[in-house]
């Protein structure tokens, strides 16, 4: 694969994956199987990894170990880390791609009527541009990718006696 190729790869939010590690996993293997022609190609591939999906310890561990051959891929994990130990400096870090590959692009829609009465749930999935009738739990929820969704409800006012 060309180094436009890999990069392509690594931007795409379809990308097949369990975790990111996986990604810079393949960037790293990549790299190393022709290191003389293809480590020029490296600072512009890390920066294709989301490294905030990343744990702190595997940039630290395996990261650093490939990243810091450049000034720039040095400043990219240095960036990365703080990104993970500075939550609140993040909105004055470079912008940090932190969006989930192959993420659940779908829309969970609850129509209902009054006094809580549930009528349908149905799911809308933005990639096939589909519709899915999804079974009612009753009138207080439903139950949807291993999640439970509680809805409506009555506010008590507790009297003292």
């Amino acid at each position: 694969m060309s180094a436009d190729d890999v990069k392509r790869l690594l931007s795409s939010d379809d990308l097949q994956v369990s975790s990111e590690e996986q990604v810079f996993e393949g960037l790293s293997q990549w790299v190393k199987h022709d290191w003389t022609n293809r480590k020029t190609d490296l600072y512009s591939l890390m920066k294709c990894i989301r490294y905030p999906l990343c744990s702190i310890s595997f940039l630290l561990e395996e990261v650093t170990l490939l990243g810091c051959e450049s000034i720039e891929g040095c400043q990219l994990l240095l960036d990365a880390s703080k990104w993970h130990e500075m939550p609140q400096k993040r909105s004055t870090l470079p912008l940090m791609n932190s969006i989930l590959r192959n993420k659940n692009k779908q829309v969970l829609i609850i129509e209902g009527q009054s006094f809580g009465e549930l009528v349908t749930i149905a799911i809308y999935n933005l990639k096939s541009k589909s519709w899915t009738d999804y079974p009612t739990m009753d009138r207080f929820g439903a139950v949807f990718k291993n999640n439970v969704f509680v809805f409506g409800g009555v506010e008590f006012q507790r009297k003292d006696t």
